[in-house]
C-alpha cells in the first residue's frame, strides 16, 4: 500500500508541475524583442499608413517611399492596408507578422498583435491603445 501511495504522490506532483508550466506559458507576456516605445512607434507608423494613399493600393511595393522608416526597418515582405480598419505586415524576421486592427464594437480602441514562430500560442496582443 505504501508503494502505491508513493506513486500516486509522484504522479500528482508531476501533474501539478505540468499544469503550472502550461499556465506560465499561456499567461507570460509575448516577447517580440521590442520595448513598449518601439511597439508604439510601429503602431503610429501603421496609423500613418491607414491615413495615406497606400489604402488604395492592391499591391504595395516594399520600396515604396510612402512606407514609414519604422515599418521598413521590420524588413517587410508584404503589407496589406484595409482602410480605416487594419494593417498587416508580413516580416522577414522575428516576429513573422505584425497587425494592427480596430477592436470590434469599439471605434477608438486598437490592438497591435505579433505572430510567428517566436510568439507562442498563436497571435498575441503586444499593445492596446485608444486612437481617433
Amino acid at each position: 500500500m505504501k508503494r502505491a501511495s508513493k506513486y500516486l504522490l509522484i504522479g500528482f506532483a508531476v501533474a501539478v508541475l505540468v499544469i503550472a508550466f502550461i499556465c506560465f506559458c499561456l499567461f507570460q507576456p509575448p516577447d517580440d524583442g521590442r520595448t513598449l516605445a518601439e511597439r508604439r512607434q510601429i503602431a503610429d507608423a501603421c496609423f500613418k499608413m491607414l491615413n495615406s494613399s497606400l489604402t488604395n493600393e492592391d499591391d504595395i511595393k516594399m520600396d515604396d517611399p510612402r512606407i514609414p522608416k519604422v515599418i521598413q526597418a521590420l524588413r517587410p515582405i508584404g503589407i496589406i492596408v484595409n482602410q480605416n480598419f487594419s494593417v498587416q505586415i508580413d516580416c522577414n524576421g522575428k516576429p513573422a507578422e505584425y497587425f494592427l486592427m480596430r477592436m470590434p464594437g469599439r471605434t477608438n480602441l486598437w490592438i497591435l498583435c505579433a505572430a510567428g514562430p517566436s510568439i507562442h500560442f498563436g497571435p498575441r496582443e503586444v499593445l492596446r491603445m485608444e486612437h481617433d
